[in-house]
């Protein structure tokens, strides 16, 4: 799904300062907008998003997401820009302060180590509280400790405001992403994070230079002034275009307004979840996630260690490059920092790399039901940059001779910045997609520990260029990379079942499979044909009141038929009870009953297969049907209830996955009625380590995963030739694997999945929704 430029005309598009200062975008719309429930505290009302909902952040106007995008890119530049701009003023500072290089040095590592306060504090808090607040608060912060560090106290000063500058400015750095996940729906969303992604990484690469000829120029403190004057302008901007986006919690504001405003009481879903936990204990919980994330989960761990190497070794170059170019060379501190730029270009120019992969992605995903293709699919990014990340750092190690023209060891950063970004921006995107709702968590742990590693590698820098020699020295980190090519690779391969053996992971396996392989071009035709010939059916919830034109009629031949939701770009999937398989993002596998053509809902042909009488009475208009032990046992609750319902069961067969239209068909998987209607009935089988099974034998069939290797030696070319064709295999591979047989449809049978909307507190279950 992607958003278009303007809403809806039925949409009301808020203007930007309503946005700012009320969260809760509450209007006739909203007010009139029926949910379910009853409105008493034993059965609130449920308060979603509405059709074409204004305060949706996902309806905004294009312009102004990529506004809202752009201005928090620029508070991250800011925070990433005062990391590094400290370094054009070191040898300044030592003669200013009379201190020695490594208590100078500290001034990066302790801004660097700040940012690892970020996820495990702003995080949790903008959850709780929204992205709004947090970053106000955080940020300004951090402009008042930018400013501190301008003064002349002493060294120990600088230093402790230096540590809480990067401390309060990692706010931006932690939320600003979450902002980009609220703002776009998931096929433009690579495109975005890959545009923001920038910004984070290129203020390391303009501060040197830019620190360096202003320090000569105007002298340390214009530095400092510097970062602080930007983080003021930023944080102003920042405040008048970026209104809270944060979900959970404009719905949180909207129900505690309609509840003031009613007298009824109103809630969401996740608060029915979470039973008023208190905020303390979310806190905590998220404090505590990220660890145990890192010491229990491999796929975390080392994918943490993987972006930590990186980025630490992008610190480690802000004492190399003062060493290659101003000690040996004998340029000045302004000129030394331009360097820098090499790394800055390798960035943008693999813009256009994640632009095409991206496209890639959303090629092949189209091809599947959900729309989404199995995390392992992010990594292609992370193993082309896993390749060039060494191959940069040993062009620069042996071009560094004075003999060598400079333009040899500039230009080494280019594959450097280049593998940087793709592995950024590929990691990131995994962890969201294979996590999902502890992705927070997962990504959290991975910059808590790269935040140690970048403020760790600076203060030995030094010290091992001295022991080394600048040429060994250099060497090390491209060793490192060699070390974690296999990293990604390694996940490509084997993610899905080391994520099947995953406490947090293992919530999301088998989902993207599921819906990657169950569509095939033939289903997706009969699903645009039947919802032509079912627009001549009306369709009416269980309460009696029309459905609006997203539902239709799964079986529009007949003369009663149950409804589900069809008619719209990601198509939920009919069954034969009449019941309806959710595949939207983050609900694929719910079971539910919406309606049927018949308005009464009496007919032996809608779906009724838990009798409640009071529920048309009680204005129901959908429920979940939750599977309980053995199989065969299903029970029904109201939608958006929470309750487990399975002390109460009845037994039904649940019904195979039905594709209905008017056309023949003359494939083996399809069978043609005398009455011209075609209907492909398919039940998909789960697989522990191959995913799905096309097979008709009901068997899962035998692991094929390749076993990839490559001697990763001294020759440099025979490394990237092994690695480049290897990932050419895998792409071959990958594509053979998920396209379906030719001789029949996959199967599947209903799993309920659950939403990922938020993270669990400790000790707090939801529901069981499957035996």
């Amino acid at each position: 799904m992607s958003d278009d430029d303007t809403l809806g005309p039925s949409s009301k598009q808020w203007p930007i300062h309503a946005l700012l200062i009320d969260q809760a975008r509450v209007d006739d719309s909203v007010r009139s907008s029926g949910y379910p429930g009853a409105g008493t505290t034993e059965d609130p009302f449920i308060v979603d998003w509405v059709v074409n909902d204004g305060g949706n952040p996902l309806n905004w106007a294009k312009s102004r997401k990529w506004a809202m995008t752009m201005s928090s890119a620029l508070t991250c530049f800011v925070v990433a820009f005062g990391s590094s701009a400290y370094t054009g003023v070191m040898t300044e500072l030592m003669i200013n302060f009379k201190a020695d290089n490594l208590m100078i040095t500290g001034g990066v590592s302790l801004y660097v180590l700040g940012f690892a306060l970020g996820p495990l504090l702003w995080a949790p808090l903008s959850e709780i509280y929204g992205r709004q607040y947090v970053f106000i608060g955080s940020y300004l912060a951090f402009v008042v400790f930018c400013a501190a560090t301008t003064a002349d106290y002493n060294v120990a000063s600088l230093l402790v405001f230096r540590f809480f500058a990067g401390a309060f400015g990692s706010g931006p750095l932690t939320n600003a992403g979450g902002v980009i996940s609220d703002l776009f729906y998931a096929d433009d969303r690579s495109i975005a994070i890959g545009v923001f992604s920038l910004a984070p990484a290129m203020g390391p690469t303009f501060g040197p230079f830019i620190g360096g000829y202003l320090g000569t120029k105007a002298g340390w403190r214009w530095v400092m002034g510097l970062v602080a004057i930007l983080a003021g302008v930023s944080w102003i901007i920042n405040v008048i275009v970026v209104p809270e986006t944060y979900a959970p919690v404009l719905l949180k504001r909207r129900s505690e307004k309609l509840s003031k405003e009613t007298g009824k009481v109103y809630k969401t879903a996740i608060d029915i979840q979470n039973g008023g936990l208190a905020p303390t204990k979310v806190l905590i919980t998220s404090l505590l996630r990220p660890c145990e994330l890192l010491v229990v989960d491999p796929i975390v761990l080392f994918l943490a260690i993987y972006t930590a190497v990186v980025y630490g070794v992008l610190y480690m170059l802000f004492g190399a490059y003062p060493v290659v170019f101003q000690l040996e060379r004998g340029w000045s501190p302004g000129k030394g920092g331009l360097p820098f730029l090499g790394i800055a270009v390798g960035m943008f120019a693999a813009v256009p790399s994640v632009l095409v992969i991206n496209k890639w992605y959303v090629k092949e995903a189209a091809k599947t039901q959900s729309g989404l293709l199995e995390p392992e699919a992010r990594l292609i990014g992370g193993i082309i940059g896993g390749i060039t990340v060494p191959i940069g750092m040993f062009w620069f190690a042996w071009t560094t001779y004075e003999s060598i023209h400079w333009i040899c060891p500039v230009a080494a950063g280019i594959p450097f910045g280049f593998g940087m970004t793709l592995i950024f921006q590929s990691v990131f995107a995994y962890l969201a997609d294979a996590y999902g709702i502890y992705s927070a968590s997962a990504l959290a742990a991975n910059t808590v520990l790269r935040s140690l590693f970048g403020a760790g590698f600076p203060m030995f820098t030094k010290k091992m260029y001295e022991n080394l020699g600048t040429q060994w020295a250099s060497s090390v980190p491209g060793f490192l990379g060699v070390a974690c090519i296999p990293v990604p690779v390694v996940l490509y391969i084997y993610g899905q079942k080391i994520r099947q053996k995953s406490k947090y992971a293992s919530q999301t396996v088998g989902q993207h499979r599921h819906s990657a392989a169950m569509i095939r071009p033939s289903i997706v035709w009969l699903s645009l044909l039947t919802t032509l010939v079912a627009a001549q059916l009306k369709c009416y919830r269980i309460d009696g009141t029309e459905a609006d034109s997203v539902y239709a009629p799964c079986n529009p031949s007949a003369k009663v038929s149950g409804c589900c939701a069809i008619n719209k770009s990601n198509p939920d999937l009919c069954l034969g009870s009449g019941l309806c398989m959710s595949q939207d993002e983050g609900y694929q596998g719910f079971i539910y009953a919406n309606g049927c053509t018949d308005k009464t809902g009496k007919d032996s042909s809608c779906p009724n297969p838990c009798p409640n009488n009071n529920w048309p009475s009680a204005s129901v208009t959908a429920y979940n049907v939750l599977q309980c032990a053995p199989d065969s046992q299903y029970c029904c609750r109201k939608f958006g209830d929470s309750k487990n319902c399975c002390s109460s069961t009845v037994s039904f067969s649940i019904g195979s996955i039905i594709t209905t239209a008017t056309t023949t068909a003359s494939t083996s998987s399809v069978s043609a009625t005398t009455t011209g209607s075609a209907t492909s009935t398919a039940t998909a089988i789960v697989c522990a380590a191959n995913g799905m099974s096309n097979s008709t034998s009901n068997e899962c069939p035998q692991d094929k995963s390749a076993v990839v290797g490559g001697a990763v030696g001294g020759v440099l070319g025979a490394a990237l030739l092994a690695s480049l064709g290897a990932l050419a295999f895998l792409l071959l591979r990958r594509r053979k694997d998920t396209e379906p047989s030719s001789s029949s449809i996959p199967t599947y049978q209903p799993e309920i999945a659950r939403p990922p909307v938020y993270e669990l507190p400790p000790g707090h279950k939801m529901p069981e929704m499957a035996g």
